[in-house]
């Protein structure tokens, strides 16, 4: 047996089994900013019933965005759940407050920023 053989045998080993151990981990910086962001929001400009909700969603994020072994359709979900969370409940208390919000490209009279609104039958959907 060549000596040589048995270092580059040895070498091909590691890398194998560290290729295998690599495990691919998907980006959670828009997660972690969205966390930041819901930390630094106003409780003032929610009732306390729509602050819970916010408050409840920061802690399944932050429980996503510390998980070793999350999956990136777990991270997307956090990042909807909690940005739904903040836009509806601070929606929804203006809405309790008379405050009437409609987001609308003037143009094509259409929702924009990924939100539809009906004031109407209190509906706030994030799509």
């Amino acid at each position: 047996v060549n000596p040589m053989q048995e270092e580059v045998d040895e070498v091909c080993d590691a890398l194998t089994r560290g290729y295998l151990n690599l495990r691919l981990k998907p980006n959670t910086d828009l997660l972690a900013d969205l966390i930041n962001k819901a930390n630094g929001l106003n409780a003032a400009n929610y009732s306390a019933k729509t602050w819970t909700v916010v408050e409840n969603e920061v802690i399944k994020a932050q429980a996503v965005l510390y998980n070793s072994e999350v999956s990136e359709a777990e991270v997307k979900a956090a990042e909807k759940a909690l940005t739904k969370a903040q836009i509806l409940s601070l929606i929804k208390n203006l809405h309790h407050k008379g405050i009437s919000l409609k987001i609308v490209d003037k143009e094509k009279r259409i929702p924009i920023y990924g939100i539809q609104i009906n004031l109407e039958k209190s509906i706030v959907t994030l799509v």
